[in-house]
């Protein structure tokens, strides 16, 4: 399975043949916790944090994507340099699906696990730390940003750690493109995530 990567270097870690297979155990995955006592490597404290004061969470929206409150107003948040599989069935799960040899139902069945992931990593009521990068909006109009935890944390790194995102760096926004790459790496090497070997076995469905 690619996993939705653009980044070049990555294709090194997609072994030929693979793809099936990962398909496959992505079909069924488990209901994993965050994992609170893992090791994310944070590197240097951001130099761009547009804000020192914590902005509220107040919808998760998919897996790379959440609403705040941001200057008084409740605005879409893109998590950079990262993506998820769709959770709804759309034009982009089709593109996705298509890409990847694989069901529309394949593909939301893994978006909404990431979105799960999220939803426990940032609960509603969250306050976080934003950074921003060059480009500051999509063309969606929808914020770009590098989201913090309270406990210093990178969300776009722990939900690529976790085995929950690929990396999807575009220019000029790849300020931390070695850092989520590395992040991506430990996630395939230790199969943890949506690739969890286990979850062959432990899927549930999480939206009914």
């Amino acid at each position: 399975m690619k996993f939705f990567t653009n980044s070049k270097n990555l294709a090194t870690l997609q072994l030929a043949g693979n793809s099936i297979f990962l398909i496959v155990l992505f079909l069924f995955l488990g209901c994993e916790q965050p994992k609170s006592n893992r090791t994310i490597p944070v590197g240097k404290k951001p130099k761009n944090v547009v804000t020192q004061e914590e902005l509220t969470v107040t919808k998760i929206v998919d897996g790379d994507t959440f609403r705040m409150i941001y200057g008084g107003e409740d605005i879409s948040v893109r998590l950079i340099g990262i993506d998820t599989p769709e959770s709804r069935s759309n034009e982009r799960a089709v593109n996705q699906a298509t890409a990847q040899n694989t069901t529309v139902e394949e593909i939301t069945k893994m978006g909404k696990r990431s979105a799960q992931f999220l939803r426990k990593l940032l609960p509603i009521g969250t306050k976080v730390k934003v950074e921003l990068d060059i480009q500051k909006k999509d063309r969606y109009g929808r914020l770009l940003a590098y989201i913090y935890l309270p406990d210093g944390k990178m969300v776009n790194e722990v939900i690529v750690m976790e085995g929950y995102a690929s990396v999807s760096t575009y220019p000029p926004n790849v300020k931390y493109e070695e850092r989520f790459r590395d992040a991506y790496r430990y996630a395939y090497e230790n199969q943890v995530g949506l690739f969890a070997p286990d979850s062959l076995t432990i899927y549930e469905e999480t939206e009914k």
